[in-house]
């Protein structure tokens, strides 16, 4: 069984580099701005039902493995 990070995080004003997030399950997520998730891979489904962006939210080259 894979064990998950179950946590508030807040990054606001970070500039994260070579984040690893495996693993990882964000209950509530804020991004503001442009978030940009270029070729990122999510595996299994990824679901933002409970994410809010304040802008522009851009996928270019992502993959998805699982739904979306």
């Amino acid at each position: 069984m894979a064990s998950y990070w179950d946590i508030e995080v807040n990054l606001a004003g970070a500039t994260p580099t070579d984040l690893n997030m495996n693993h990882c399950r964000l209950n509530t997520a804020w991004f503001t701005g442009v978030s940009r998730f270029g070729s990122v891979t999510f595996t299994g489904d990824a679901w933002f039902t409970q994410a809010t962006f304040t802008g522009d939210a851009l996928f270019d080259s992502a993959t998805f493995t699982g739904n979306a």
